[in-house]
């Protein structure tokens, strides 16, 4: 009875120290939000809010960036993301310049410079445990019309939807590039009976996309790791 005890005791302790160690392999990644500067859309902010069933247009970029997060954090990937205060959030916006990239590929980022020379990049990765910090420096909608079955449609077989575009950037701690995407496709789901209106704007057909990014950034971090060097080639399609 003595032995089973303690061989019982044994297999707690290593299932429990299996999942902490599994648990300190997963990365941990800091969002910084894109804002209303970094969003453009055709649709007006009314529309997508009324669509939403949002009272306000303005909340737009605070509940398309919490979908976003959520639907990114139910990736099977050991990757997990999260975001820093408001107060953090908004020094960091105030801090760094947006500017057009050219290497490793075209695209629109941030100059980290000001926040690693402040030590405030280093301080703040350290007090939230981050791996990784990313920016989503662009949120793009563009119209387009799909082909689609009659009996859903309005009127005639194409409507209205939209398809969807992020830049993004990820440093480590010492603010080194590490990878980043131009115009990386995040359309939303197809329109059914129930979406075919609202023009491809809903939040909630946001996590497919959400999922592919999660698993493009875990891929590209991954490769980053072993390689050294900046990832921008797309790991999905």
């Amino acid at each position: 009875m003595h032995n089973k005890f303690l061989r019982y005791i044994l297999f707690l302790g290593l299932l429990i120290g299996s999942i902490a160690h599994l648990s300190a392999q997963k990365k941990r990644v800091l969002v910084i939000p894109f804002d209303q500067f970094q969003f453009e859309s055709p649709t007006t902010l009314e529309e997508i809010a009324s669509f939403n069933k949002w009272e306000d247009p303005l909340v737009i970029y605070e509940e398309y960036n919490n979908a976003i997060i959520s639907f990114m954090n139910e990736t099977e990937e050991d990757i997990e993301f999260f975001t820093p205060s408001e107060s953090d959030i908004a020094n960091i916006r105030r801090s760094l310049p947006r500017e057009y990239v050219r290497n490793p590929v075209s695209h629109y980022g941030v100059d980290v410079t000001p926040i690693i020379e402040n030590g405030f990049l280093s301080q703040l990765m350290e007090n939230m445990t981050a791996d990784y910090i990313l920016f989503i420096n662009r949120y793009r909608i563009s119209g387009k019309l799909i082909a689609t079955k009659v009996k859903v449609a309005s009127s005639g077989k194409f409507l209205n939807w939209s398809a969807h575009f992020i830049d993004y950037e990820i440093y480590n701690p010492k603010g080194e590039l590490a990878a980043g995407s131009e115009r990386f496709q995040f359309t939303p789901h197809n329109p059914n009976s129930k979406t075919y209106l609202t023009k491809g704007t809903l939040t909630s057909g946001l996590e497919r996309p959400s999922l592919k990014l999660a698993t493009d950034i875990h891929r590209k971090l991954v490769k980053y790791e072993k390689r050294g060097e900046a990832i921008f080639k797309d790991q999905v399609k």
